[in-house]
């Protein structure tokens, strides 16, 4: 700031050298035009901070406002691009739902009396141009990208082949930071439109539960996947033999190997080796040892070697517990015993013109082969499948990507299939599933009646079990019946004791019970229902509803067509739930936009309060300088006129 008014030159100048009153002047006169220039620089500039000299504790102001204005700006780019990217989704999802509603009604018209082969026939069309459409929904794009193929944003994800659509993308979620520290996901996957079916999920065949291959570790297993996939929270132990304690670091480690080597060179006398006939690490040592861990460290006891001491000579840890990974080796499920039969799988997706078929032998099911080679195999068969390891980490599941299909798995000869737990059953078929995909007609409330050798009656809601099983299970819980599964059959037992007949039948205008098989009356204690078919699991979203609308009705079969219209209702609340889910994203981003455009103010009010300049204050301050540097060199003028002793020679 310039200190107007100040003198300019001392009284006292008469009393000192022309050379040092010179000096004095031209420094004055130089600090006045360097203040006048400063001045002129702010004002062409409008910045009063032009270079970190000018005010280091400003500055840093500044540099850390503009940082904050431009995340803040990058915030507000993302939350742009993914209200769009989602309006746009919404956009494709409302007019798929305006083609379902186009279909539901299409299905009540040629529903009625009226309707004939002819009719329907051509109604056939109508629903195949609005899968066409449905189709082109799937595949809208927001700035060339796809929005519903998940990370495959370069491609189509669904595709209309022969008489089903296939999707091409994946399941995976877009995130944007839209705040600090807040990510959203900002993408619709192919999910809301069935991409993908109800998984042939890995099953224990007993329980119906996800299965555990229950992979054995080895010396490459890593310790991130011990313990269920809980890992290894990786530091010190310390092992004792007699008197001399010795800590070993085993932060480096990344596999049980490594482990085994670091414990074994570590010269303390004890000894590591794998078992793998017992899943465990083995130590040796002449002396009695312990193994403990360091102060409040848990790696010894993740690792089950924590061995309070004295013990040994041979001191065994606890057995691994590792998840099942992609590189796990085959001959290591089930703990290596039993071996996984290698006689391999087949795999069918079929649709009403179109099948296909592949056999994974025992060249992938070899014991020296991964998990890997086999999702590889799957996924590469051709069948439009896509095998993956389940959720919890302990088996493998397989989901179809076409819709309008019915997928299958079935043994190749052999029991690979039942080991992993992927074989198509009976037991985990879906009631819908049933009698060719048409499932079984069922009304609200009770649809199953039965009536004890007792005299004493129970109803069942079919619609109250998804699965076969399920509705076994239930059957099966009331204390005087027992039902069983018997190929693709159900077997129901009368345990009363009474002296009438065991009856089964229908309820109201519900089929349940002839559709299950199982509808009679027999004067014994046993009804051995006949066989019903299971058509294998489907996708379930839009595609396969129209799919399935349009085949009944070109085939002019009522009872599909009834089918295919639960399929619809089921498909508008799935795009009705992905629509609810992007309004509230939409409605998240547009609260995070509110607060960010606040905060942008309210940092622009802080930076221009450091930086900027106030135009009029400076502009009359200029003027003051000016007037300040005129007044100087006048007076500098006079104070350094030229003297007598100018002239005098110099000696």
């Amino acid at each position: 700031m310039v200190n107007f008014g100040s003198p300019f030159a001392s009284s006292t100048f008469s009393r000192v050298s022309s050379v040092l009153a010179r000096n004095v002047v031209l420094a004055n006169l130089t600090r006045n035009q360097q203040d006048l220039l400063r001045l002129q620089e702010e004002l062409s500039s409008g910045l009063l901070i032009n270079r970190p000299s000018d005010d280091p504790t400003g500055a840093g102001r500044v540099m850390s406002y503009i940082a904050s204005l431009s995340r803040n700006d990058t915030f507000q780019k993302n939350i742009k691009e993914a209200t769009g990217r989602l309006a746009m989704s919404d956009g494709s999802l409302s007019s798929a739902t305006d083609a379902l509603v186009q279909a539901q009604q299409i299905f009540q018209d040629q529903r009625g009396g009226a309707a004939d082969a002819q009719s329907r026939a051509q109604a056939a069309t109508q629903v195949d141009l609005l899968l066409q459409d449905a189709v082109r929904q799937a595949n809208a794009r927001f700035e060339g990208r796809s929005l519903f193929g998940g990370s495959r944003t370069g491609v189509d994800p669904f595709q209309i082949q022969g008489d089903a659509v296939v999707f091409n993308g994946n399941l995976d979620r877009l995130q944007a930071d839209i705040s600090d520290g807040i990510r959203m996901v900002t993408n619709v996957t192919g999910d809301a439109w069935g991409g993908l079916s109800d998984e042939i999920r890995g099953l224990d065949p007993a329980t119906m539960l996800p299965i555990d291959l229950n992979p054995r570790a080895s010396l490459n297993t890593r310790l991130t996947d011990l313990n269920a996939g809980r890992g290894v929270a990786l530091g010190s132990i310390s092992i004792t033999v007699g008197a001399v304690t010795t800590n070993v670091d085993l932060r480096t480690a990344k596999t049980v190997g490594d482990v085994r080597d670091l414990i074994t060179d570590a010269g303390t006398g004890v000894t590591a080796t794998f078992n793998a006939a017992t899943n465990t690490l083995d130590f040796t040592s002449a002396s009695p040892f312990s193994i403990q861990d360091v102060s409040n460290g848990t790696t010894a006891q993740d690792l089950g070697i924590d061995v309070s001491g004295p013990g040994g000579p041979a001191v065994s840890s606890a057995p691994f517990d590792p998840v099942l990974a992609k590189d796990t080796a085959l001959g290591d499920l089930f703990g290596g015993s039993p071996a996984l039969d290698s006689s391999g799988l087949v795999i069918t997706n079929k649709t009403a013109g179109q099948t296909f078929t592949s056999t994974i032998g025992s060249s992938v099911f070899g014991a020296a082969n991964t998990v890997e080679d086999v999702l590889n195999a799957i996924n590469a068969s051709g069948t439009h499948v896509h095998a993956q390891l389940n959720a919890q980490g302990t088996g493998i599941d397989v989901v179809s990507t076409l819709s309008g299909g019915r997928l299958t798995i079935a043994e190749n000869g052999g029991t690979t299939a039942t080991q992993l737990g992927l074989l198509s059953t009976f037991a985990r078929a879906r009631i819908a599933d049933l009698n060719n995909g048409l499932g079984v007609d069922t009304i609200a409330g009770a649809d199953l009646k039965i009536t004890r050798k007792d005299g004493t009656t129970v109803l069942f809601d079919v619609d109250n079990a998804q699965t076969v099983q399920d509705l076994v299970k239930t059957i099966d819980a009331d204390p005087g019946l027992t039902a069983t599964i018997s190929g693709s059959s159900i077997t129901i037992t009368d345990t009363t004791g009474g002296a009438g007949s065991l009856t089964i039948e229908n309820v109201g205008a519900g089929f349940a019970a002839t559709q299950l098989g199982i509808a009679g009356s027999v004067p014994g204690t046993t009804i051995a229902g006949t066989p019903v078919s299971f058509a294998g699991v489907q996708t379930d979203g839009i595609f396969t509803a129209l799919i399935r609308l349009r085949d009944a009705l070109a085939a002019d079969n009522v009872g599909a067509m009834d089918t295919a219209s639960r399929l619809v209702d089921s498909a508008r609340e799935k795009l009705s739930d992905a629509r609810g889910e992007v309004g509230s994203r939409t409605s998240s981003l547009e609260m995070t936009q509110n607060r960010l455009d606040l905060e942008k103010t309210e940092l622009e009010k802080l930076r221009s309060s450091t930086q900027d300049v106030d135009m009029a204050t400076a502009a009359t301050q200029f003027q003051i300088q000016q007037t300040v540097l005129q007044a100087s060199l006048a007076a500098a003028a006079r104070i350094l006129q030229t003297t007598l002793l100018n002239y005098l020679p110099l000696q």
